[in-house]
């Protein structure tokens, strides 16, 4: 599970009010581990949570994760279960950041998005160590595959050897909430039976229905 650290806040952009409730906080959940933000407590009261006119909980807002972008996906082996950096930890974590020699181009030094991060340890806080538990063979193969498309030297057959974010298709829900160093923004808009998600990234909106209705297939 990708989420917030413990004792931390999840929080909108524009304000400090908590934002949690039964499926809709599961995913909120999910997306929370990735966002910019200081990330927040998941057992306050149902009667708490804000809500739209038509009595929805309210998720709506800009969202990003840029301060999240120095924090590791899997917490260092070191850490054990220690979802927390201490604060000399974190600062050196920060410096190192603010440090690092960035790439001229690819995207441009002007797009680059940082600012302090969390002291969170990682992304991934469950299992409690903070790490991905061994993949399947299928999941070992797609990964393989994936890392060897992403090779400059990759020689491509054809389009269909494209990755669809190589293609500006889409980088999926997850993908395009986890922390990048460009354009990770976020804008969640609601309406009756609706959510509508519009990414920064390749600028990609999905719009879910939250109503029951039949499948379209």
């Amino acid at each position: 599970m990708v989420s917030p650290s413990p004792g931390q806040k999840l929080i909108r952009c524009e304000d400090d009010i908590p934002i949690l409730e039964m499926l809709l906080i599961r995913w909120a959940t999910v997306v929370a581990g990735c966002l910019s933000l200081p990330v927040g407590t998941l057992t306050q009261s149902i009667n708490e949570v804000p809500r739209t006119p038509w009595g929805d909980p309210d998720l709506q807002g800009m969202w990003s994760s840029s301060a999240l972008v120095t924090v590791p996906f899997e917490r260092p082996r070191e850490l054990g279960t220690r979802a927390v950096l201490t604060e000399d930890e974190l600062t050196a974590r920060n410096i190192a950041a603010a440090t690092r020699v960035r790439p001229k181009t690819n995207p441009p030094t002007g797009w680059a998005e940082s600012r302090p991060a969390p002291a969170q340890a990682s992304l991934v806080i469950d299992p409690e160590n903070g790490r991905l538990p061994p993949m399947t063979r299928e999941g070992v193969r797609r990964s393989h595959e994936w890392r060897t498309k992403a090779e400059p030297t990759y020689a491509y057959a054809g389009p269909e050897d494209l990755r669809p974010y190589d293609r500006c298709i889409t980088r999926g829900v997850l993908g395009s909430t986890f922390p990048n160093i460009y354009s990770s923004a976020m804008w969640i808009l609601q309406s009756p039976g609706f959510v509508v998600i519009h990414h920064e990234m390749i600028h990609e909106t999905r719009i879910i229905p939250t109503e029951t209705r039949p499948s379209l297939s």
